[in-house]
């Protein structure tokens, strides 16, 4: 195992290592050799052991530059060592033989460990195992969670008077406790070092580090301090959870990672499929198949996101289990903050469960948005950003829904992409500009107009929907017949009415813009 200087300076505090030139202290050192007069060749890889004259008489007949070196004693004169070479020297009384010895235990001793953890990896050794063999390497306590923050592993042979620490033992360390610690796993998602964190739940530091296999993050290793305070860990302790880290990584890759546990397989498969991960549809069709599930089949896209972005990740496990009982067949994952459900399709609804799921949403401070139904998997990034786009154009022209489908704002969503309110004023029909000039575009008039189309020209049901008397909306459309000398009796050119009804709705509500153009002459 290659290890650093600041690994064997901790475990031989005794001699009191000194650096006195160079900067590499990277865990780059595959043993150590004896250095001595006769040598004539130096390798970079290898720790470099002598005493004082032999030092310096060697640098200066040879180009010790970037070789690590360690000098028993303090040389007569430091002018001969070059700038290049890392160079280290322990107490001038320490016994030479001694010294030396004690280095190679060193490498040894991490070397067996190395070897224990590879031989697991091999024969398919479960984590808790990783972790037991590790005890005596770390004396801190060692943790292993997954994306989900339930509890993998453990050190079994360590104590900590600490609450999460027990939060942890117990199986599940999300709770209500840990929501109001600063300590987040999305702050050290993508770090590939060792990251450490004061924890205010905690009052100490925590060291974690991401397990990131095949670009995804899956679990988390983290050591805890024992002592509470502002106690941190070394450099040498960091590298060496570097260590453990990369096997862990490569005991998942072996075991394919996703048949772990098969509720997070979906999740990850998920994720990969509306993030719009490049696989090969081989790969897709594997996956999908180890994890049971039907490419080809009637899918929708539930989207929930909180209202405000900044609670995003907040009670994560609570919106999994009430969407799962609204809707027991969905499978989900968590994405971008957003909390994605994949639903097979029925044409089937309970009107009586939406507005339980409706008001459970509103009470929570969540919005959804639906996607309109697809049918195949491969498909899911886009009716994805559907779903997405249903919310964003709900909260500007609905702010008092919190579920929003897409399909109701296909028209919306096509404007939006079709262009700016120059281009899109061209395309109002002449009925729809007349009524325009004659009332005003906030007129009541224009909601009338546009419901009472929608409706099919049934007067009855638009009064009723605008929450106004028959006699009231038969007044009004009668009226606005009478004005315009138009009767609205060609259907498509009622169709071609209502198209521009909803330009006139998009450009007022969603762009916040003045529909009708104000001419200013100079």
């Amino acid at each position: 195992m290659n290890i650093s200087i600041d690994i064997l300076a901790e475990r031989l505090k005794k001699y009191h290592f000194v650096q006195y030139c160079g900067k590499s202290s990277e865990p780059i050192l595959e043993s150590a050799r004896l250095l001595h007069r006769y040598m004539d060749k130096f390798e970079p890889q290898y720790l470099y052991i002598g005493i004082a004259e032999d030092i310096e008489r060697l640098n200066r007949e040879f180009n010790m530059k970037y070789v690590t070196v360690i000098c028993c004693g303090v040389p007569d004169t430091f002018d001969t060592i070059g700038e290049g070479c890392n160079f280290y020297y322990v107490d001038r009384n320490a016994d030479f033989g001694m010294f030396y010895n004690d280095v190679e235990d060193v490498f040894s001793y991490y070397n067996r460990w190395e070897l224990k953890l590879k031989n697991l990896c091999s024969t398919m050794g479960s984590l808790q195992q990783m972790l037991d063999v590790s005890d005596e390497i770390f004396p801190y306590p060692i943790s292993l969670v997954d994306g989900a923050e339930r509890t993998i592993a453990y050190s079994r042979d360590k104590e900590c008077d600490d609450a999460v620490w027990q939060y942890i033992k117990e199986g599940y360390i999300r709770t209500e406790y840990l929501l109001r610690d600063n300590i987040h796993s999305k702050d050290i998602l993508h770090q590939r070092a060792p990251k450490q964190l004061y924890t205010t739940a905690s009052n100490r530091y925590v060291m974690l580090q991401p397990v990131i296999v095949q670009r995804h993050t899956v679990a988390f290793v983290s050591l805890m301090m024992i002592e509470a305070g502002t106690k941190v860990f070394t450099r040498g302790t960091e590298q060496l959870l570097m260590v453990l880290t990369r096997e862990i990584t490569s005991r998942l890759e072996a075991d394919e990672f996703y048949g772990l546990a098969m509720g997070e397989a979906v999740e990850f498969f998920l994720a990969d499929l509306i993030g719009k991960k490049k696989m090969e549809i081989d790969t897709i069709l594997d996956r999908a198949n180890f994890l049971n599930l039907d490419i080809y089949k009637k899918w929708r896209i539930f989207c929930i996101c909180y209202e405000n972005a900044e609670m995003a990740g907040i009670k994560r496990r609570e919106i999994m289990e009430a969407t799962k009982r609204r809707f027991p067949k969905c499978i989900g994952c968590f994405h971008e903050g957003n909390a994605v459900f994949f639903e097979e399709y029925t044409d089937m609804y309970e009107d009586e469960e939406d507005m339980v799921f409706q008001n459970w949403l509103k009470k929570e401070k969540l919005l959804s948005g639906i996607s309109i139904q697809f049918f195949s998997l491969f498909e899911a990034a886009d009716y994805y950003e559907q779903a997405k786009t249903a919310i964003r154009l709900g909260r500007e022209i609905d702010p008092n829904k919190k579920m929003y489908d897409y399909k109701d704002y296909i028209v919306q969503h096509g404007l939006e992409q079709y262009g700016q309110k120059g281009v899109l004023q061209q395309k109002l029909h002449p009925v729809v500009l007349r009524i325009l000039e004659l009332y005003g575009e906030d007129h009541y008039m224009i909601k009338t107009v546009t419901m009472w189309l929608k409706c099919e020209r049934h007067i009855s049901a638009a009064a009723k929907l605008l929450h106004v008397h028959r006699n009231t909306m038969l007044y009004r459309i009668e009226g606005l017949i009478d004005k315009l000398g138009y009767d609205f009796s060609e259907q498509a050119e009622r169709l071609q009415i209502m198209y521009s009804l909803e330009i006139v709705d998009y450009i007022k509500n969603v762009k916040k813009e003045k529909v009708m153009r104000e001419h200013i002459i100079e």
